[in-house]
């Protein structure tokens, strides 16, 4: 009989940790849904501001920097520099 209880307070222990280990996880997957439920929407935002950096901002960085007027003035760069690891200046 003794054998009995003991055995049904350790099913009874572990179902309890079970039901426990089930909280935390949908807590935890809840969490983690929530938190990436916009991300698509963000990295989509910041793939076209980079984008749009790309095209509008950086080639007429590209062009000036290679431009007659920038050599004139004997323009340069140390070679750690992101324009000459970026334009090959």
């Amino acid at each position: 009989m003794l054998e009995d209880d003991s055995l049904l307070n350790l099913h009874r222990r572990t179902v309890a940790a079970l039901v426990a280990l089930v909280a935390q996880t949908l807590s935890i997957m809840k969490d983690y849904l929530s938190s990436i439920k916009h991300k698509k929407d963000s990295v989509v935002t910041l793939v076209t501001e980079f984008e749009a950096l790309q095209f509008n901002h950086l080639s007429s960085l590209d062009a000036f920097l290679r431009s007659d007027a920038v050599r004139v003035h004997t323009l340069t760069f140390q070679r750690t520099s992101v324009s000459i690891l970026h334009f090959g200046l």
